[in-house]
């Protein structure tokens, strides 16, 4: 089992130096890079060992995509749509005009005087007339069925790259009335794409590089394609040479001599996760995430290498994250530990639009035949009692059956449960998505939309995945937010719990599932008497903790706690839970107590040991 805590604000591209390089074109002696939170960078490549950050011009939103034309750039905006930046300067950029998409401006291909924007969000191919740059507006749109990633224009016709819905053909002869007059599904996800003589080049995640011929685009049909070792997110032509960025692994230079038996010539690794590429003048420029800009010779492909790059290096966000676990051995808690994290903004300023998670890989049994499920908020019955459990997902074992002493001792897995107890500002669990490795997303961007609740493969919001339907490698992803952390502190309390779920061989939907549930409640419930009051989990933001309590030899218990007049019973509780001694009012002797960390629990006359205690107070024991 493995456990990740996943942290994010409203723009990921802001966690880094100044910029982060989503996106890039080159014109003449100069890069443009689309970066997003930072807007345009214009960077002066006329050395290119040498490349030089020499102007910037501030998004309002999150650059995503970039091309340049007739002395503008024009920049795809993930929060607002188009912007048109004037660079007859390029040390002083400047906006001249903006036009406002429905969804996630994700790309961007200019021709003539339109431009073309690919909606990630709302699955559309924008048309919009740029012919006066100080006033653009939109004359038609074409929905793409997927979530539109990339665009190329070649003649009267856009070749969008639609994610899950492969490659789309749209003729757009007609601005006003664009219309898709053919389509050809990619295996994986298409996100790239590159048109040269009758063939589109799309990179598409895993499935590397893909082929399409559309010589006939009413009828589009794969020729060859050429896998790659990482995910391929942009793709650019050249010659007899199409360049991948390849995600982690670099830019992959593929021989395209032959579409019909494409193979790759040679790679160049690069430090970050490479996104996009274009290639101009025997380099290519990689726009490599975190590591900015890697400029690459390609004169041999077999052997390219790297001349030049201009990076910032990575900043902390400011924040830091303090984890304190509590585990048990008492019968009750004996399957359950409870995790606090506490989320301490050091940055100096406002955090805003924040999303805090725990992200389970419960690898249950063998861990390949994995499934998730979701109790958002459930009553359920145990004999004559009924109980409610509230902000929990699980991962558990598909058949409920493995080779008793080898993954498991009893041969039924059973499940593994995250139960958020309790957060911030109210907030309950506000997203629960599910993946495997092969959907884990791995850009900043995909990262952010997942905490949430986007699918970010479509960018469709559904913040609960609570139907599985076949057995994988599944993680799960337990998510709150947003909320705005000031200079201050948060904390987030989880329980980590394991159960029995279902009998051996049983298939999923014939489970019973209140055993687990039952534990999921007896976490809450140790949670409140034992640790939730310690550090008051309801307040809305913490402070620092204050010093414990010091105690040599006797603990007067009118020192340590607030109510010794309405209590009628008081326990001390050592780190584990479990009870110690009794207490009572005045002078009590704990001498013989190891040294240690110690809880006063005092419970009032309108309390119970079920409800938990009135009053919680850590000492310390000393010798």
């Amino acid at each position: 089992m493995d456990l990740w805590c996943c942290f994010g604000d409203s723009n990921p591209a802001n966690h880094l130096a100044g910029w982060y390089a989503i996106d890039v074109a080159v014109a003449g002696d100069y890069a443009y890079l689309a970066c997003g939170n930072a807007g345009l960078l214009v960077v002066d490549v006329s050395d290119p060992e040498h490349p030089r950050d020499v102007g910037r011009c501030k998004a309002p939103g999150s650059a995503h995509g970039v091309a340049v034309a007739g002395g503008y750039a024009y920049v795809a905006d993930l929060d607002s749509g188009l912007h048109i930046i004037n660079i007859s300067d390029p040390q002083n950029p400047y906006e001249t005009g903006c036009c406002a998409t429905a969804g996630f401006g994700w790309d961007v291909a200019v021709a003539g005087s339109y431009a073309y924007v690919a909606d990630f969000g709302y699955r559309r191919l924008h048309v919009i007339d740029v012919a006066n740059p100080q006033n653009p507006h939109q004359t038609g749109y074409c929905s793409t069925v997927g979530t539109a990633t990339g665009v190329a224009i070649v003649g009267t016709y856009a070749y969008v790259t639609a994610s899950d819905s492969g490659l789309r053909v749209i003729d757009i002869s007609n601005p006003q009335s664009p219309f898709e007059t053919g389509h050809h599904d990619t295996p994986a996800r298409a996100t790239g794409v590159e048109f040269v003589g009758s063939y589109a080049y799309v990179a598409d995640d895993t499935s590397g590089l893909r082929i399409v011929d559309v010589s006939n685009p009413q009828n589009p049909s794969e020729v060859g394609h050429c896998d790659t070792p990482g995910n391929a997110m942009g793709v650019a032509v050249v010659g007899t040479c199409a360049y991948v960025a390849d995600g982690g692994s670099g830019l992959r230079v593929i021989n395209v001599s032959d579409p019909q038996n494409p193979h790759e010539a040679g790679y160049c690794d690069t430090p970050g996760s490479a996104v996009n590429v274009t290639s101009v003048g025997g380099h290519a420029y990689v726009a490599d995430g975190g590591s900015g800009l890697r400029v690459i010779n390609v004169a041999d492909p077999q052997s390219p290498y790297e001349v030049g790059s201009l990076s910032n290096p990575a900043r902390p966000l400011g924040a830091d994250v303090y984890l304190t676990a509590y585990g048990f051995t008492d019968s009750v808690a004996c399957d359950l530990f409870i995790l606090k994290y506490e989320l301490a903004n050091r940055s100096g300023s406002l955090l805003s639009q924040v999303y805090f998670g725990l992200s389970l890989d419960g690898d249950v049994g063998d861990g390949t035949d994995d499934m998730a499920g979701l109790i958002l908020d459930k009553l359920f019955r145990n004999g004559s009692d009924t109980f409610r459990v509230r902000n929990a997902g699980y991962i558990y074992d598909y058949n409920n059956s493995e080779n008793p002493g080898q993954s498991w001792e009893s041969g039924t897995p059973g499940a593994v449960a995250v139960r958020l107890l309790a957060a911030p500002h109210g907030l309950g669990l506000t997203a629960l998505k599910k993946y495997t490795i092969d959907t884990d997303p791995v850009m900043d961007v995909d990262q952010y939309l997942t905490l949430a609740g986007y699918d970010y493969r479509t960018g469709e919001y559904h913040p609960f995945d609570s139907v599985d339907l076949s057995a994988a490698d599944k993680r799960v992803l337990l998510s709150s937010g947003p909320f705005d952390l000031p200079a201050d502190s948060v904390v987030f309390y989880y329980a980590v719990v394991g159960a029995k779920y279902g009998e051996p061989n049983q298939t999923p939907p014939n489970r019973d599932s209140t055993d687990l549930a039952l534990r999921c409640w007896w976490a809450e419930s140790v949670f409140q008497r034992v640790i939730g009051i310690e550090e008051t989990p309801n307040a809305e933001v913490r402070k620092p903790n204050r010093g414990a309590t010091i105690i040599r030899g006797v603990l007067v218990l009118g020192r340590v706690a607030s109510r010794q007049n309405t209590a009628y019973r008081a326990e001390l509780l050592d780190i584990n839970g479990r009870k110690v001694l009794d207490l009572h009012p005045g002078a009590n002797d704990v001498s013989r107590l190891a040294p240690g960390v110690y809880f006063v629990m005092e419970y009032s006359a309108v309390s119970s040991q079920y409800s938990g205690p009135s009053v919680v107070t850590k000492v310390i024991l000393t010798e």
